[in-house]
């Protein structure tokens, strides 16, 4: 059964987590068609029913925000200083009520919750000796979803013993713990590889049914389940997909080393503080909840929280495609401001990150193939996007598959990439680490990410003084470059060759430690804090996975109208478009420009077409700079002329 997180006009929510819940759809033996794109029409947001995050302006008092929150029969279920969550009244709807709050010239913005999922399928086994991505001898090891083993290439690993001689991640002054926040469905806080190394509020009596220190959370000893408003830390009920997600992440960034014990983290020295953002959900409609969700206020309550007690590094191995949030993109720079690296999984969906990419290989219109996926995209710097590899040092995909399918084929592969967005690749197949009650093997950029949270641990340990963008510009300016990670071996039933992420390469945390903390990546113009200006016309080119955009920028007059005119190759793909003033990325997307309600950085819809001749006419209905960008698909290259003109 094809999995998917959209749905073409239907209940989000509903299908939910599904793509979360399996690493590939199921596999075809048919030949692949060329696959059809879709459009803007055929997605629907997968968000919380009756939720909307609302962002005020400095002039809206607590007073003026209750009230425009009770005008539409909401209250405010949380807020976080000028964010706030509020829920709407049964039956009341989304659309509606973000076209109204949005038209109040006190409310900065409003979005519905977007969910987010774990990026991970199905497990399977234990120990050190399998734990090739931190030592590989090419010693055999279990693949996931299989009893069997695999042997991967000697040297095709992150040297992270060769690191432990420097540091494990502890400076050994108990007031200076390098921490790891794990955003994710929780952690088994008593498992015998984790205990040890647990974060403890130093405010806070275990046990006591009291907030101790005054955070207004009561027992939160080792963090907060921000899902359910409470202190337990995982979820009991082990039939729950994704129950164990948070457990396995944990271990790979900070399991204890040399106590004889199953694993041993990439960071053995580093504290885990847990931040619980998912809770069970009912899915497939069967009357009982079967998979564990997230959502972006429960991220956005959890990450304050983690610049607030301190936290020294953010590892989200979750996320979903497309949606683009205000509110948490705005909570991700304030980590950023106070010290914290974020590291986020890239995505399991086997696409580009710097595209929109839709793509639907059986004609079913559900997606196959999408992208780009946040919070990973967002444009922040300092934050750490992470894609898998494997113990061949090549792009990941499923191990078993590849040897059931061969590695050309489509179905096989799953991690995201992208040349200008995914920084750089780690261990994310055949990983084994902690679960509750022992240990298993996953697949997924969820596993990847914990890797790297782990090297970001011990370069915090050891670079102390660094900020976020020194510290991944160290992780970056270090990586090893393999050949394997030239080539998508298995993509779209061909192998393209080139640089998919920003270094092209996979981590070295030895190398890492004593790293140039020099900028690997300037701004570019495939953004929009890059865009190059244009009077009336420009050319260009445009080449996949290279340059895939350019983007260009004009002050525009309101109540002009104007014809943007893109004119490319006859025989290729480009995409053609035009954003309103205050766009802060490409492809922001949001609710507004897939409802018409609320907000849409979209001059237009966004409608692609197979070919490079494209053109828009509209009324500016702001003056101000606009944006004009031109995308190169997957494979397609050329030169191309833009024309912008007052008509």
């Amino acid at each position: 059964m094809k999995r998917s997180i959209l749905r073409t006009g239907a209940t989000a929510l509903a299908g939910a987590a599904l793509l979360g819940a399996s690493l590939t759809p199921a596999a075809s033996s048919q030949p692949l068609s060329r696959p059809a794109r879709l459009g803007l029409d055929a997605i629907r947001p997968a968000t919380v029913p009756g939720e909307v995050i609302v962002g005020y302006k400095k002039l809206a008092t607590r007073a003026s925000q209750r009230g425009i929150v009770s005008a539409l029969g909401g209250r405010i279920a949380n807020r976080w200083g000028r964010t706030a969550l509020v829920r709407l009244q049964r039956g009341a709807s989304v659309d509606e009520a973000i076209a109204t709050l949005e038209s109040d010239p006190a409310v900065a913005y409003a979005e519905p919750n977007l969910v987010r999922y774990p990026l991970v399928p199905p497990p399977n086994d234990p120990s050190f000796t399998d734990q090739w991505g931190l030592l590989n001898t090419g010693q055999p090891h279990v693949v996931s979803g299989s009893s069997t083993t695999s042997t991967g290439t000697t040297g095709a690993d992150m040297k992270v013993t060769q690191a432990w001689d420097i540091t494990q991640g502890s400076s050994g002054d108990p007031d200076d713990e390098t921490v790891i926040a794990i955003l994710d469905s929780g952690v088994d806080v008593t498992h015998p590889d984790l205990a040890a190394n647990m974060w403890t509020n130093p405010g806070e009596i275990p046990g006591n049914g009291e907030d101790d220190d005054g955070n207004g959370f009561e027992d939160d000893v080792n963090g907060w389940d921000f899902a359910e408003d409470d202190a337990s830390l995982i979820e009991p009920n082990t039939s729950i997909f994704g129950f164990d997600h948070g457990t396995h992440v944990a271990g790979t960034a900070a399991a204890v080393a040399d106590n004889g014990v199953g694993v041993a983290g990439v960071c053995p020295g580093c504290k885990i503080m847990v931040l619980k953002v998912f809770k069970p959900f009912d899915t497939d409609g069967k009357l009982g909840d079967d998979t564990m969700l997230g959502d972006v206020a429960s991220g956005i309550a959890a990450i304050r929280y983690a610049i607030r007690e301190g936290a020294d590094v953010i590892n989200g191995s979750l996320g979903a495609p497309l949606f683009w949030s205000k509110g948490e993109r705005k909570v991700l720079k304030s980590a950023l401001a106070a010290g914290i690296s974020p590291v986020f999984a890239a995505g399991n969906e086997r696409g580009d990150n710097d595209l929109i990419v839709m793509q639907d290989f059986d004609r079913d219109g559900i997606p196959d193939s999408l992208s780009p996926s946040y919070p990973a995209s967002y444009n922040l710097p300092g934050l750490i996007s992470v894609a898998a590899s494997n113990d061949l040092d090549r792009n990941g995909y499923s191990t078993q598959c590849g040897r059931n399918k061969g590695v050309t084929f489509w179905e096989c592969s799953f991690t995201n990439f992208g040349r200008q967005s995914v920084d750089l690749s780690a261990p994310g197949v055949d990983i084994i680490s902690t679960v509750p009650g022992g240990y298993d093997t996953f697949d997924g950029t969820s596993m990847a990410s914990p890797h790297i949270a782990g090297v970001v641990g011990l370069l915090k340990t050891a670079r102390p003084n660094l900020s976020p963008v020194q510290l991944r510009n160290a992780l970056l300016n270090s990586v090893a470059k393999p050949d394997g990670l030239r080539s998508l071996h298995s993509f779209l039933g061909k192998s393209p060759t080139g640089q998919f992420t920003v270094t092209g390469g996979r981590a070295d945390a030895f190398a890492a430690l004593t790293a140039p903390t020099t900028s690997v990546q300037g701004i570019t113009d495939g953004n929009i804090n890059g865009a190059r200006g244009i009077r009336r016309s420009r050319r260009g080119t445009v080449a996949w996975p290279a340059d895939s955009n350019d983007v260009f920028k004009k002050r525009l007059v309101k109540g002009n109208r104007y014809r943007v005119v893109l004119n490319g190759p006859a025989d290729r793909d480009f995409d053609l478009v035009v954003y309103k003033p205050g766009v802060q990325e490409i492809w922001q997307l949001q609710m507004g420009c897939f409802v018409p309600a609320g907000e849409c950085k979209l001059v237009l819809p966004y409608a692609p077409q197979a070919d490079a001749d494209e053109s828009r006419t509209f009324t500016a209905k702001k003056t101000g700079r606009h944006y004009f960008h031109v995308s190169a698909f997957l494979f397609q290259k050329g030169s191309y002329r833009l024309s912008v003109r007052k008509v």
